[in-house]
């Protein structure tokens, strides 16, 4: 199946960074990437388990990281960053066994559960359907276990996203998770700030009303 115009437009934009930076300074910034994540989920060193990086990229954040057990990592686009990236899991550190497949996240071929946590990180303003790909996460995730989060609030629409994101944007997606950790980045070199959650993965919530009370708070 052809590419898409944002699809394009993410394919080469990755490979226009790969080419001005060369492989040793990719793996610089996937490297600063996971550092910036620590800083804004440090919750995420204590995963355990089995994991899901989904929306990838070229290589996986958590190739930097010293988490440990198995983590699956999902990109849409993952045969076309292979021809940037050719050998795509580079080991940076002793960190998780990582199998990587191609998949865009609306149609996981996993059972129900099957997860211990997920990351979805600068990922769900880049899919047309986040609602089919939350609620994918939502199925393979494990009742009351962790989703790590990250969207960019922009003012402007990038060319490859397909839609603005805010706080309403996200009150209206996530019906069926509770916010357990909410954080801000402030980016205005780029017009944006990067909201940063821990969404805990509910089977009943009241999660319209936890929302209010997030949101006025």
């Amino acid at each position: 199946m052809p590419l898409n115009p944002k699809q394009v437009e993410e394919v080469n934009w990755w490979r226009n960074f790969f080419r001005s930076m060369g492989s040793e300074g990719f793996l610089n910034v996937r490297r600063e990437d996971w550092e910036v994540t620590l800083r804004y989920l440090p919750e995420i060193n204590a995963a355990r388990g089995r994991g899901l990086d989904l929306g990838c990229g070229p290589l996986s954040i958590l190739e930097c990281s010293r988490i440990r057990g198995v983590v699956y990592a999902a990109d849409a686009l993952l045969d076309e960053y292979r021809k940037i990236l050719p050998s795509e899991n580079r080991r940076i550190q002793e960190g998780p066994e990582i199998r990587y497949f191609k998949s865009d996240g609306e149609g996981l071929p996993f059972r129900d559960g099957y997860f211990d946590w997920v990351l979805c990180r600068n990922v769900i303003d880049h899919t047309p359907n986040p609602a089919k790909m939350i609620a994918e996460i939502r199925r393979v995730l494990k009742p009351g276990k962790r989703l790590y989060f990250e969207v960019n609030f922009d003012q402007i629409l990038g060319t490859a996203h397909y839609d603005l994101w805010n706080r309403d944007s996200v009150r209206n997606y996530f019906d069926g998770f509770r916010v357990a950790v909410e954080r801000i980045q402030d980016k205005p070199e780029y017009r944006q700030q990067g909201f940063w959650a821990v969404l805990l993965n509910q089977k009943k919530t009241g999660w319209k009303s936890l929302f209010r009370n997030w949101f006025s708070g």
